[in-house]
């Protein structure tokens, strides 16, 4: 997961800094933006299939993905 100054970068804040919509991603995770949009949100969270292609699209590595949706500390 990528850090700024110690600070845990948000779902929604790695989305936009791989360069991605909303829209963009769930089309290639086969999600809609409403999805897309509750995980952002925090309302929901992304089961084991779509971790892995949520990591292969943002380039970064599932455990990453998992730390990003993780409601513990580092």
């Amino acid at each position: 997961m990528q850090n700024t100054g110690g600070i845990k970068m948000s779902f929604k804040e790695l989305i936009k800094s791989k360069g991605f919509t909303q829209e963009k991603l769930g089309a290639i995770v086969h999600k809609s933006h409403t999805t897309i949009y509750s995980w952002c949100k925090g309302i929901c969270e992304p089961d084991c299939k779509s971790i892995i292609l949520l990591a292969k699209a943002l380039d970064v590595s599932v455990e990453q993905i998992v730390k990003v949706f993780a409601k513990v500390g580092d």
